[in-house]
């Protein structure tokens, strides 16, 4: 009989990494699952075979785990606050030495040197999409009403913004209104940032949200979802724009429809 396939899990927030989990269930892998501890969903916890919790600054031991578990692959998924790398518990563990070696804080930087980490202990760092491809969408209009001209002026003026600020590697959401951006995603999220657009400038938003140009898929796997939605009908916006096949829609059925009911446009374009 043939050995299952081994997968490790280093799981953030949302549900990305139960929906991973779940489908490499499907195709047979055996899967131990390691949930950082304030940002995993417990149901995750609750369904997996294999579970173990742990704090950022212990991560060095979560790959000594894996290499003992004879774990040939990982995934990153779900989203990790970036604000965490500024805690005192990470500047006084043995993972602050990996990270010295960055370049930049920046999310990719400290990715990067964690992935050439893990892969130098012999464990290959897989792409997620492989898992999650029924979670993108094909562009065009994703709600039922017509798209009104307002909506599509917006979006025609804050696409080649959000793209570009995306590109820099400051944020992939942006919110804009009457032709004028009025957030710009950073740390927070894009649930909070529209919060905060919808705060400075009312009813009537439209968030835009994009992957950047060259994304490694393997750092970051922009989503939208449920809370999205809930996000969007919180502030009073009138549209959100994903980017077709890139940035993937969880919940999608459930999004949409609340979508409808509230008036939202929701949009994937190429």
């Amino acid at each position: 009989m043939n050995e299952k396939k081994k997968l490790g899990i280093i799981a953030g927030s949302g549900e990305i990494p139960f929906y991973i989990y779940q489908r490499a269930k499907q195709e047979g892998y055996s899967i131990i699952v390691a949930g950082i501890q304030g940002e995993f969903n417990p149901k995750l916890k609750d369904s997996t075979d294999i579970f173990i919790p742990f704090e950022i600054k212990d991560f060095l031991n979560i790959v000594s785990i894996f290499k003992e578990k004879d774990l040939s692959e990982c995934v990153f998924a779900g989203k990790i606050k970036q604000k965490n790398i500024y805690l005192k518990q990470i500047s006084d563990s043995p993972l602050a030495s990996l990270l010295e070696k960055t370049k930049t804080r920046s999310p990719d930087d400290i990715i990067r040197s964690v992935f050439d980490y893990v892969e130098r202990k012999g464990i290959k760092v897989v792409d997620s999409s492989s898992f999650l491809s029924d979670l993108f969408c094909k562009p065009g209009v994703l709600t039922r009403d017509r798209v009104p001209s307002v909506i599509k002026e917006e979006i025609k003026y804050g696409w080649p913004i959000a793209q570009r600020v995306a590109d820099l590697e400051i944020g992939q959401t942006i919110v804009i209104k009457d032709k004028a951006v009025v957030a710009v995603e950073g740390m927070e999220g894009t649930d909070k940032t529209i919060a905060r657009g919808g705060s400075l400038a009312g009813k009537g938003c439209v968030v835009i949200k994009v992957a950047r140009s060259s994304q490694d898929i393997r750092i970051d796997q922009p989503a939208v979802g449920l809370s999205t939605v809930k996000s969007l009908k919180k502030a009073g916006c009138s549209a959100l724009c994903i980017k077709a096949g890139k940035v993937l829609f969880i919940d999608k059925a459930k999004a949409l429809k609340l979508a409808e009911q509230n008036g939202i446009s929701v949009i994937a374009k190429k």
